[in-house]
């Protein structure tokens, strides 16, 4: 399997379960190859990312995300922990015993 270098990840600011508050969430991965796969709702919580949290773009993040469904996607450099965390043995996307879906967005001629 080639090794990638960095993964993009996609934070956002969505409302807690009682909508009073606001939760950071990782919504999607982009690969260096440019294929994009989904977290489910449940598994979106910056929170459940232990990996994520430790990097300092985490940090950055997490200051510039203050409002309500703001966005920022940022790369973060894999660490061995991290390609564990969200990539198997067979260079499926994953988050813990979860395989990632695919994002297939078609895209109009122009």
């Amino acid at each position: 399997m080639e090794m990638m270098d960095k993964l993009q990840f996609e934070f956002s600011a969505k409302p807690s379960s009682d909508g009073k508050s606001n939760v950071l969430c990782i919504t999607s991965i982009t690969t260096q190859d440019d294929k994009t796969f989904n977290f489910p709702v449940e598994l979106q919580p910056a929170i459940l990312h232990k990996e994520i949290e430790k990097t300092e773009v985490f940090k950055k993040v997490k200051n510039a995300i203050k409002k309500r469904y703001q966005t920022r996607k940022v790369w973060i450099n894999m660490t061995q922990e991290i390609q564990d965390t969200y990539i198997d043995d067979n260079g499926n996307m994953q988050f813990g015993d979860y395989i990632l879906e695919e994002r297939t967005e078609t895209k109009e001629l122009e």
